[in-house]
């Protein structure tokens, strides 16, 4: 009896075992991994998206970004759906103007090309996966396939739309090569890792470097729920009131154009994506300060809107512009609050 006492304890031991063994291996496959995804145009936002083309979490990551998605949920929709939303949103707004022409869009992901090693003879290519119908599916988790996605469907919204404008990967080799070259990772993901630490504030650099894709993301996607419940307790009231502040001056400024038939005149005959694109950086370039003042002004007017409420008072230091995406700027040992509107210009 004491035999059969003991056996059955040691069997009872080994089953405890096991099953912690089990739980153990279930934790780390929930650390799912997704793509980093980041839109600039002043407004800033970011957002993670699954290997299913899915928003999983997203973050308005400055005060212009605030206003314009003060409505808006974007979880759960796909990347196609969030950017259209976004991007129609942005015109509402003023911040994309159909009678402009410097109207730029940067992208930027967490896979670029220094982060996936170039496959070896022995291992070959793989073919990207095509769908009942032969058309090309979009493997999310390979090298810049979501970032060029994206950027053709910029491409295709300005030209519907008549807009000048175009999309262009965002330039982070200032802002972000010198960590780059450091630890031997992409510009895309020490972008990414950079967001981690600025949002987990107990989170450095040399600790998140050695994380893998999927403990990133699980941070990024903690922190952006935290953000956004915090935004909807804390602001979401103030910044849709001001949205529609400037959606109704934007409404006026439209209903005054004269000149609205001679917006689609880029996009006559076949279009040229490559002169355009160089056209609207020249713009961009060159009048950088139009587009202060003409952002300045509806901001103004929308104030006036709201007698004489509202973000961006002129009782800030700083001018809004000047303060483009505040927790960008993230190095391994501290923070920085500097504009980061330049370093999207590609």
């Amino acid at each position: 009896m004491k035999k059969l006492l003991a056996l059955l304890g040691v069997i009872t031991l080994a089953s405890t075992l096991a099953a912690c063994n089990i739980d153990t291996t279930d934790d780390t496959q929930d650390l799912k991994e997704g793509t980093y995804l980041a839109v600039d145009i002043n407004p800033s936002i970011e957002f993670i998206v699954n290997e299913d083309g899915i928003i999983e979490s997203y973050n308005l990551v400055n005060e212009d970004a605030e206003i314009v998605a003060a409505d808006l949920d974007f979880t759960g929709m796909t990347y196609e759906e969030a950017l259209e939303v976004y991007l129609n949103a942005a015109e509402e707004t003023g911040y994309i103007d159909a009678n402009a022409e410097d109207n730029a869009v940067y992208i930027s992901t967490s896979e670029d090309a220094s982060d996936t090693e170039e496959p070896t003879e022995e291992e070959g290519t793989e073919e990207e996966p095509a769908d009942e119908e032969g058309n090309t599916e979009v493997p999310l988790n390979e090298d810049g396939t979501l970032r060029e996605a994206v950027k053709e469907q910029i491409r295709t919204h300005f030209e519907e739309k008549g807009i000048m404008g175009a999309a262009f990967d965002a330039n982070l080799e200032e802002e972000y090569g010198a960590l780059a070259e450091e630890y031997d990772i992409g510009l895309g993901r020490v972008r990414m890792i950079s967001r981690a630490v600025t949002l987990q504030e107990d989170l450095t650099f040399e600790e998140a470097v050695e994380m893998n894709q999927g403990e990133i993301m699980n941070i990024l996607r903690t922190e952006h729920h935290a953000q956004r419940d915090e935004f909807i307790d804390e602001k979401r009231s103030e910044r849709g009131e001001f949205k529609n502040a400037m959606k109704e001056e934007m409404q006026s400024r439209r209903n005054n154009n004269t000149d609205a038939d001679s917006e689609n005149e880029a996009f006559q005959g076949d279009v040229d994506w490559d002169q355009i694109q160089e056209r609207v950086r020249q713009n961009v370039e060159n009048n950088t300060q139009n587009r202060d003042d003409r952002m300045n002004d509806i901001k103004d007017k929308a104030r006036g809107h709201m007698g004489g409420h509202g973000p961006f008072s002129d009782d800030d230091e700083e001018s809004p512009e000047e303060d483009t995406t505040p927790e960008e700027d993230v190095t391994p040992d501290e923070e920085t609050d500097q504009t980061d509107t330049t370093a999207f210009i590609a």
